[in-house]
Order: structure tokens, then sequence, then C-alpha cells
């Protein structure tokens, strides 16, 4: 609702968000916690927001949190995404210095356990021994063999609606949208 101020299109796009074909090809691949990225948007949502209020500052980090112990690459990726972000905000405006510090340590202390056990144990779930090299790692492929990504799933296994799917929410859009 921040982003399109009205309640149809809200709706709209959650249910498109909801049934986009990435999330639907990881719940075919019994990946389900690749699927679960509803943290995703309440952590750009916060961060985006985070100069305005302390309280926006914490459910940044608590939203990124959640999304790293929901995945953890998703949480990763989307911490080195929001320290980029970070460094252009503080290039225009030092005073978002302290509300993103807080974000960030509220997000690294509630990671802090799993981070913790995953450097005792040596194993990051997703990463395995390489064998072949002192201490490569190799990122072990979880989807079946019989499945090779999205663009084949659609052509030939099971569609997946994509152009539709999209293309029926760009068109409702466009007919519909206002400025």
């Amino acid at each position: 609702r921040d982003v399109v101020r009205d309640g149809w299109a809200a709706w709209g796009a959650s249910l498109l968000w909801a049934s986009n074909p990435f999330i639907l090809f990881e719940c075919i691949c019994g990946r389900f916690t690749q699927a679960f990225l509803w943290f995703l948007p309440l952590a750009v949502r916060h961060f985006i927001r985070a100069g305005r209020s302390r309280l926006d500052a914490v459910l940044a980090g608590v939203f990124t949190a959640l999304v790293g112990w929901t995945y953890w690459f998703d949480g990763f990726f989307l911490a080195l995404l929001f320290a980029w972000l970070a460094l252009l905000g503080l290039s225009r405006d030092r005073k978002l210095l302290r509300p993103y510090l807080v974000a960030c340590g509220v997000c690294l202390t509630l990671v802090m356990p799993a981070v913790v056990s995953m450097a005792m144990h040596h194993d990051v779930p997703g990463l395995a021994p390489s064998g072949g090299s002192q201490d490569g790692h190799l990122i072990l492929n979880n989807v079946a063999p019989s499945l090779h990504g999205l663009e084949l799933m659609e052509e030939s296994l099971n569609p997946m609606f994509t152009t539709r799917v999209w293309g029926l929410g760009l068109l409702v859009y466009a007919l519909l949208g206002r400025d």
C-alpha cells in the first residue's frame, strides 16, 4: 500500500507476488524455503523508511534477519544490497548513519546464532567440500536432475504461465492504472 496507494492495486500486486513463476517453480522443486519470501518486501519497505523513525530502522533489521533465517542465501545477498544502498544513501545524507547502524546491529544480533553455528560446525547449508582442492567448496545442486530451470520447465514439462501471469497484470495496470 505504501507504493501503490490503492487497496485493489495492492491486492493485485500481492497476488502477482505470490503467484510469480519463480515461487511456483521453487515449490514444484520442493524448495519451499526459497519460495517463502514474505519478509523480503517488508525488509525493503522498512529499509527505505529507516531514516524516518527508529522503529523502521529496527524493523528493517528484524525483517532482514528473518529473510536470512528463512533462507540464508537470500538474507546474505539482501544484506549486501542494503550495504550498497546504505553507502549510496550516506553519500547524500550523513544523518542516515545512525538508522543504518541500528538496522545492521539488530540484524547481526538476530542472525548471530546461525552464523556462529555454521562457523563452529564448518557446515554451511548448500555448500559441501569439493574434495578436489584443499579448502574449496562447491555449491550443491539440490534440484532434481530432471528439472533444468524455469525456462525449460515452462517449455516442456509444466507450464508456469509466466507470460500470461505477468502479461495479464501489466494489461490490467495499463488499462486501469492511475498516475
